[in-house]
C-alpha cells in the first residue's frame, strides 16, 4: 500500500505486489512515498472505499470527495450489473446482463466508486496495437450528468497513453434506430471528443444500425 500525491493532494493506491517505479512514470507527475495506516485514514479516500479497493487489490487513478476512479476488478461485477439494471432504456435488450458480466470479468476497465458502491464503469479491449475499443460505458441512472462519464474517459485516456494507443473507438446504436436515448449517447461522445465515422448494419446486433465512433487519445477529457 502506498500513498501517491498529485499536485500536493494525496490519494491511496493498492497493489497486489510491490510496484515498479516504471508503473508511475506513465500516469503523470506523481510522487511516491511510504505511508502509515494513520496517514491512510487521512487520505482523500473514504474508509469504505479504501476497504473495497483493498479487498480487490486495485489501483486508484483519482480521488475527490470520497469518489474514486479505480481499476475494474472481479469484486465489481455485481455493481456493474446494478448500474445497467438502472438503465433499461439503454440496456433492456436481450443478453445485456450476460454481455456486461462477461466484459467485466474478462476485459480491462475502470469503475467509479463512492463509499464502495459502483456508480459507473467502462470496459475496454485492444483492437490493434494502435487502437483501443470501449465495449461498455455506463453511469447509474441517479448519477448521470454528474461528470462521472468524463472521469471514466479520463482514466481511459491515461491508460491508453501509458500503452501507446493512439485511437479509441466504440460502437453505439446509430441514428437510423431513431432512439432518443441513444441520440443522447451520441451527443455525449461528440461532446468529449469523438467523431462519427460510419453507420453499419451488423449481424452481431441482429441487423440493428451500429454507429462507429472514434477519437484520438489526445482529444479525450
Amino acid at each position: 500500500m502506498c500513498q501517491l500525491q498529485k499536485n500536493g493532494r494525496p490519494f491511496v493506491a493498492f497493489y497486489p505486489t510491490r510496484p515498479r517505479a516504471s508503473a508511475y512514470r506513465a500516469h503523470g507527475p506523481f510522487v511516491l512515498g511510504c505511508t502509515t495506516s494513520r496517514q491512510v485514514e487521512r487520505a482523500a479516500v473514504s474508509a469504505e472505499a479504501a476497504t473495497e479497493c483493498a479487498r480487490s487489490t486495485v489501483r486508484l487513478w483519482s480521488s475527490h470527495n470520497g469518489r474514486v476512479i479505480a481499476d475494474l476488478a472481479p469484486a465489481h461485477v455485481d455493481g456493474c450489473l446494478a448500474v445497467i439494471s438502472s438503465l433499461p432504456e439503454w440496456f433492456g435488450y436481450p443478453g445485456a446482463l450476460e454481455g456486461v458480466a462477461e466484459a467485466a470479468k474478462t476485459q480491462v476497465g475502470f469503475v467509479a466508486l463512492e463509499d464502495g458502491t459502483v456508480d459507473g464503469f467502462v470496459t475496454l479491449r485492444p483492437y490493434a496495437t494502435e487502437s483501443l475499443e470501449i465495449t461498455y460505458l455506463a453511469v447509474r441512472a441517479d448519477r448521470r450528468h454528474s461528470g462521472l462519464g468524463r472521469s471514466l474517459l479520463h482514466a481511459v485516456k491515461r491508460f491508453a497513453r501509458s500503452r501507446d494507443y493512439e485511437i479509441v473507438s466504440l460502437l453505439t446504436l446509430g441514428p437510423e434506430s431513431q432512439s432518443s436515448h441513444y441520440a443522447e449517447t451520441v451527443e455525449f461522445y461528440l461532446a468529449v471528443g469523438f467523431w462519427r465515422v460510419k453507420e453499419l448494419h451488423i449481424n452481431e446486433w441482429g441487423g440493428a444500425p451500429a454507429l462507429v465512433m472514434a477519437a484520438s487519445v489526445d482529444r479525450l477529457p
